[in-house]
């Protein structure tokens, strides 16, 4: 993920947090991709937030855990946040009204194999809102679609609004399916 978003924003520059075993990895497929000069790496977990992001990106992190280390997560994110900066969460939404959805059987299944879950955008934002955070907004997948050499606008969204030059925080790499828009607590809150 952070490689298309480096892609299709040239003027950025991102840091992937990731678990030391997957960095070298992560490193050779954003240097194939030819983003990796704008990219810092570090290896670190959950608690080893870098500070001065402009955006942060959670992609598929928060439905591995159950809610006490979701809090966790969101907490150390908080603190690492300037007040300008922004929080995007990529996950499987369950829906509320009843209707067929992939992320029903995710939720079966990460439930069964790793004790986690998938959540409806209501539990995010009460997880959120535990942290001191607060759901602004969320936007379903868009249809997949075929580009030539530039991502879809999934991402543009958020990134095109950023300054030249803007950092983009991201841990974990992989597939979206839906993106929530936090923003930062005021700093009185994190007191």
């Amino acid at each position: 993920m952070l490689g298309r978003i480096l892609t299709a924003c040239p003027s950025l520059r991102g840091t992937l947090l990731e678990r030391p075993h997957a960095v070298e990895a992560a490193r050779r497929s954003l240097g194939s991709m030819e983003c990796g000069a704008r990219c810092d790496y570090r290896s670190g977990d959950f608690a080893d937030v870098p500070r001065g992001g402009d955006v942060y990106v959670l992609s598929r992190i928060l439905h591995d855990w159950d809610d006490d280390r979701c809090r966790e997560v969101l907490r150390h994110r908080a603190r690492a946040m300037p007040a300008h900066a922004d929080l995007l969460i990529v996950e499987r939404l369950l829906p509320t009204d009843g209707s067929p959805s992939l992320a029903t059987a995710w939720a079966l299944h990460m439930m069964c194999n790793v004790g986690s879950r998938e959540r409806s955008a209501e539990h995010y934002a009460r997880l959120l809102g535990d942290a001191g955070l607060e759901l602004l907004d969320r936007t379903p997948r868009p249809r997949p679609r075929r580009t030539t050499g530039r991502i879809c606008p999934l991402y543009g969204t958020v990134p095109e609004t950023l300054p030249p030059g803007a950092t983009v925080h991201l841990m974990q790499h992989t597939a979206t399916l839906a993106m929530m828009r936090m923003m930062p607590p005021p700093p009185e809150a994190l007191r």
